[in-house]
């Protein structure tokens, strides 16, 4: 095997690591992070596929690719609707059970259909070895259910930037770099699936699993510079910039994520900076002295 293919599968490895990098740094932070549960599922479905995808890459019979492809659509099947829940947790729009299980009808028939794919051929006509291809690749005949899976991922995809980008307007600056990654990590995937659709990559290579290494590192310098995991911005309306008595919102872990215009005028002190500090910090750091303790305990 090349040294040009070993590198695409490292590079594809690499992807794979980082999301199990972020799915370990969700679930040992899972006490302080909202969805922190949806976006675990997230990241194993995204490394499943990543990593079936590099063993798919590295094998050399038609069997064992097919194989590795049944495991390979486990995430793919699953990611794009999963991420889509991730979103719709972040705006604060909740969907009800029967709604979340309807969304997970077509990927559940997917898997199914790619997995027992040899008995109707209605996700892949054919499925063949291209002769003479250093990477193994396949010459594929799509059949009428992958016309429906690639519709539904894409559209799944494409309601994730929509529904972030409807959210521009009303998010603070402190928190536009939060949903700028988040936007990015639906949309340069959707980008990629598409140019690999269209049959646009060499040597028919899915750009995806090489994607989800820049859109993981994305999330990772967004959860080092604006605490992206921890910090969700909690939707409001307008009333609450326009309240004259000060408000300020802490999270579960007493830290804060946001104020409105009065009690900056109270504080002058208060700034974007000190989003994500703790109350004691913030407090001491405005006022000199400790926040008082005005906590009740039961007799």
């Amino acid at each position: 095997m090349g040294s040009q293919i070993t590198m695409y599968i490292s590079l594809i490895a690499t992807s794979g690591v980082l999301c199990i990098f972020l799915g370990f740094y969700a679930f040992f932070k899972k006490q302080e992070i909202p969805g922190a549960r949806t976006f675990i599922i997230y990241m194993t479905v995204q490394a499943i596929y990543i990593f079936a995808y590099a063993f798919q890459m590295s094998s050399t019979t038609l069997a064992a690719i097919k194989g590795w492809t049944i495991v390979e659509y486990i995430g793919i099947s699953f990611a794009p609707v999963i991420g889509l829940m991730l979103i719709l947790r972040y705006i604060d729009r909740p969907i009800s059970r029967m709604t979340a299980a309807l969304l997970f009808v077509i990927p559940v028939i997917t898997l199914g259909m790619v997995a027992t794919n040899d008995f109707h051929h209605l996700f892949y006509k054919s499925l063949e070895l291209r002769a003479g291809s250093p990477l193994h690749a396949t010459d594929v005949v799509i059949g009428e259910w992958y016309i429906v899976h690639g519709a539904f991922t894409f559209g799944c995809l494409l309601a994730g930037v929509v529904l972030l980008a409807r959210e521009w307007k009303a998010t603070k600056k402190a928190y536009r770099k939060q949903l700028a990654t988040l936007i990015c990590g639906q949309f340069i995937p959707m980008i990629s699936a598409f140019i690999y659709l269209m049959g646009l990559t060499p040597e028919g290579m899915d750009p995806v699993p090489l994607v989800v290494c820049i859109t993981s590192s994305m999330y990772i310098w967004a959860i080092v510079t604006t605490r992206m995991l921890t910090i969700v911005p909690i939707a409001k309306e307008s009333i609450f910039e326009s309240m004259r008595e000060g408000v300020i919102v802490l999270d579960s872990a007493e830290r804060l994520i946001d104020f409105n215009g009065a009690v900056s005028r109270m504080l002058p002190g208060l700034s974007i900076g000190m989003i994500g500090r703790k109350l004691d910090e913030g407090w001491t750091r405005l006022t000199g002295s400790p926040f008082p303790d005005i906590q009740s305990t039961d007799s």
